[in-house]
């Protein structure tokens, strides 16, 4: 129950951390050579993925270790 509670404020967080980091750098253009949607675009495509793999893994690991803990 911890674990997976941890997993889905980790997936949370890490869906607001990739909005606010798309955010940011679409004001700021740190990419100053392409248009802000290209950048929110690729912005999006990839820390969105990025994060939901890290936040996949969390999940799979607090899957394994209560099934490690029950047994």
């Amino acid at each position: 129950m911890i674990f997976s509670a941890l997993a889905v404020i980790a997936i949370i967080l890490y869906i607001i951390i990739g909005l606010i980091f798309g955010i940011i750098v679409t004001i700021e253009g740190h990419w100053p050579n392409y248009s802000n949607k290209f950048k929110t675009v690729v912005g999006f495509i990839i820390f969105g993925p990025l994060f939901w793999v890290i936040s996949a893994i969390i999940a799979i690991l607090s899957k394994v270790a209560s099934w490690l803990s029950k047994e």
